[in-house]
């Protein structure tokens, strides 16, 4: 039981709704239900809760205990589709969904330029760069938050760094390239003292910050992403295949998450997985992601 719940009070609202006498979504829950985050944050939906998070155990442990550590950036490497972004996203909601969270603020920002989808590689945007994309994440603050600003995104983010407990999420940091990212090395690698900067990339960015390396799938868990999206999306082709048949399939894909995904996308609209693997629709992995 719960203390000092009105139970009552919730079956009269229930009787009203079920009665047609309020509109259920203009009725307000009781207080109890209500659940509020204790971080402030822009991040996006995954695209994992469809199957759910799947293995990376280890390495979202080491992400978590080096949030304690002296270093104030934390990369993740690794290539193109292996979950480096659904990895960094569990991460945030984990500290979103903490009691006692270790920052006040997430600020995620991606400068992904193109995806993998089941008709090949979609662009996005043709260009990015890093600080108009800092200077957008600051102008949709509140200005509450933000204050005036200046010309210096960079000044102003390190002021709501100093200001607040802050953890900075720039994801797919590679796409603008090795020269940009020695020119900003100076204001990632040192955010004010409780505020943290973490970035996945390709290629890593130097010898300060403390790396992860993110690999393709056990294969276990790539068996087990397979499966359950194909049992999601009722994709047949799969699911009617035998253990081993799937195992094969996910080692050809090289265990790589992405690839999984689009191979059993592809799947379910009525493409031969044999062709996708072996005939002339195959994917290089290494143009494609």
């Amino acid at each position: 039981l719960i203390n000092n719940f009105d139970w009552r009070q919730l079956n009269a609202r229930l009787l009203a709704v079920t009665n047609n006498n309020i509109d259920i979504s203009k009725a307000d829950l009781p207080q109890y239900w209500e659940k509020k985050s204790l971080v402030q944050h822009n991040l996006p939906s995954t695209d994992f809760a469809d199957t759910g998070f799947i293995g990376r155990s280890k390495e979202l442990k080491s992400l978590k205990a080096h949030l304690n550590t002296q270093y104030p950036v934390i990369s993740l490497v690794g290539h193109g589709g292996v979950g480096k972004t659904a990895l960094i996203l569990q991460l945030c909601y984990d500290i979103e969904s903490d009691e006692n969270p270790p920052f006040e603020r997430i600020l995620y920002c991606t400068l992904k330029t193109r995806r993998l989808t089941i008709s090949g590689i979609q662009q996005i945007r043709k260009q990015v760069m890093l600080e108009p994309e800092i200077k957008n994440l600051l102008d949709s603050l509140p200005k509450s938050v933000v204050g005036k600003g200046s010309n210096d995104p960079w000044m102003d983010l390190r002021k709501l760094m100093e200001s607040e407990k802050t953890l900075l999420v720039i994801d797919n940091v590679e796409t603008v390239g090795s020269q940009v990212i020695d020119k900003l090395k100076d204001p990632l690698y040192s955010p004010p003292l409780g505020s943290k900067v973490i970035i996945t990339t390709r290629d890593g960015i130097g010898n300060a910050e403390i790396r992860i390396e993110v690999d393709n799938m056990h294969p276990r868990d790539a068996y087990s992403l397979m499966q359950n999206f194909a049992n999601k999306i009722n994709c047949t082709p799969i699911t009617d295949r035998d253990v081993p048949t799937i195992n094969r399939y996910c080692q050809q894909l090289g265990y790589n998450p992405e690839l999984i995904k689009c191979f059993v996308l592809a799947c379910g609209r009525g493409a031969s997985p044999s062709e996708i693997l072996e005939g002339s629709s195959h994917i290089d992995i290494n143009e494609a992601l």
